[in-house]
C-alpha cells in the first residue's frame, strides 16, 4: 500500500481507479489531503485471506479514542469490505465512514460489504438512501458530486466553441463529424472529443472554451456499462458549470440534484433527434452572454463546490477546518465582487455618473 503523509486527523482508504474516468475524484481525494492533511492509502490488488474475511464478518470494531478517523473512498458500496485489508482494523480509528461514488448501484447490497463497521456513510447519489440506510446502523449522507469552482474554474468572456462534445453520446450525436458538418451549416461551431489527458487541462482548454457542452443522461445514450433503469448526473456537468458552460442535451431529471440546478444552466431537449433538435439549440446558442456564463460559475462556486462537501465530511468526523474555512472565505469573496458587480445599484450608480 502507497501511503502520504505522516501524521493525520483522517486517512483517507482511496479505492479508487486510476484511470481518466475517475480523474474528478482523484482530484477530491487530492483536495482533502491538502486541505484535511488527510494521510492517503492506496492499496493495490484486493486480498485477504480466509482468517481475515471470517474475522471481518463476525467481528466487531472497536472505536479509539483519540486516533485518527478513516474514510474509505469507494466507486461503489461492494469495496467498502476493503478496509478489512488495513493492519488492525478492529482498534486503530476513532471513526469509520465510507463515501460511496456510484450509488446508485444498490440492487445487490451485501452485510458482508461491512456496512457494520460504519459509523456514517455517504452517497453521491440520493434516489435511493432508504436502501443503504437499511444496511448500516449509523446515519446516510447525501452528499452530491461537486467540483472544484475554486482553483479549476474559468470563466472567459470570448468562447472559442459554441457546442463542445462531452463523454458519451446517443446514436444520433456519436459521429462528431456529421455533427460538426450540420452545426457549420446553422452558423454554429462544434468541438468534439476533446483531445486532454490531464483533468485541469480539460477544464482551461476545452470546457471554458465553450459556451455550452453536450452531454445526455445514461438514459438516453444507450450506453450497456451504466445504470439502466436509474439516471443520474456525472462531472461532466459539474464541471461545466465549474467553467460558466451551460449543458445541451436530454437531462437526467429524476435525479434529486436536478431540482438544485439553475434553469438557465441546461437546456432540456425532449428528445435525442439531432436534427429535430437544431433549431432549439441553434435559439439557446444565440442567447448566450457573458453574463450567463458567470452566473452559471457562480452557481457552481455557491453549490457545487466540493469545499462544502468536505464542510459536512468535517462536522461528520469532527475534522480541523481552518484552511477549509479560508477557502470558503475566498469563494464568499469572489461571490460577494459578482454580487456588487452587477447589482442594479451599481448599475444605476454607472449610469448616474454619466457612463
Amino acid at each position: 500500500m502507497v501511503g502520504v503523509s505522516t501524521q493525520s486527523e483522517l486517512v483517507i482508504l482511496n479505492l479508487i481507479p486510476n484511470n481518466r474516468g475517475w480523474q474528478p475524484i482523484t482530484h477530491l481525494v487530492k483536495m482533502m489531503h491538502e486541505i484535511f492533511g488527510a494521510r492517503v492509502i492506496t492499496p493495490g490488488p484486493e486480498r485477504a485471506s480466509l482468517p481475515v474475511r471470517l474475522g471481518f464478518r463476525v467481528l466487531s470494531r472497536r472505536r479509539a479514542e483519540g486516533a485518527p478517523s478513516l474514510l474509505i473512498i469507494a466507486p461503489k458500496a461492494d469495496k467498502i469490505r476493503r478496509f478489512r485489508e488495513l493492519p488492525e482494523w478492529r482498534n486503530t480509528y476513532r471513526t469509520v465512514a465510507a463515501w460511496v461514488i456510484d450509488s446508485f448501484h444498490s440492487e445487490n447490497l451485501s452485510a458482508s460489504d461491512g456496512f457494520r463497521h460504519l459509523d456514517k456513510l455517504f452517497v453521491t447519489w440520493g434516489g435511493n438512501i432508504p436502501e443503504y440506510q437499511a444496511m448500516t446502523n449509523g446515519p446516510v449522507i447525501w452528499l452530491p458530486w461537486g467540483t472544484d469552482a475554486l482553483r479549476l474554474g474559468h470563466v472567459e468572456d470570448s468562447r472559442r466553441w459554441d457546442l463542445l462534445r462531452f463523454g458519451r453520446q446517443p446514436a444520433s450525436w456519436e459521429d462528431d463529424d456529421a455533427t460538426s458538418a450540420q452545426l457549420a451549416a446553422h452558423g454554429l461551431s462544434f468541438q468534439g472529443r476533446p483531445d486532454e489527458n490531464t483533468y485541469d487541462g480539460l477544464l482551461s482548454r476545452y470546457l471554458a472554451q465553450s459556451k455550452f457542452i453536450l452531454a445526455h443522461s445514461n438514459l438516453a445514450d444507450g450506453s450497456s456499462y451504466t445504470h439502466s433503469t436509474r439516471e443520474y448526473f456525472t462531472a461532466r456537468w459539474v464541471d461545466a458549470f465549474a467553467c460558466g458552460a451551460g449543458v445541451i442535451g436530454v437531462q437526467p431529471k429524476s435525479d434529486p440534484l436536478f431540482e438544485t440546478i439553475l434553469p438557465e444552466a441546461i437546456v432540456n431537449l425532449a428528445t435525442t433527434d439531432r436534427d429535430a433538435e437544431l433549431p432549439r439549440i441553434r435559439q439557446d446558442i444565440q442567447d448566450w452572454t457573458p453574463e450567463r456564463a458567470i452566473r452559471i460559475r457562480n452557481m457552481a462556486l455557491h453549490d457545487f463546490d466540493w469545499r462544502w462537501r468536505l464542510k459536512d465530511v468535517a462536522r461528520e468526523l469532527d475534522l480541523p477546518t481552518e484552511r477549509l474555512n479560508a477557502e470558503l472565505a475566498e469563494i464568499q469573496l469572489l461571490l460577494d465582487q459578482d454580487a456588487q458587480r452587477f447589482s442594479p445599484k451599481t448599475s444605476n450608480s454607472m449610469q448616474n455618473a454619466g457612463f
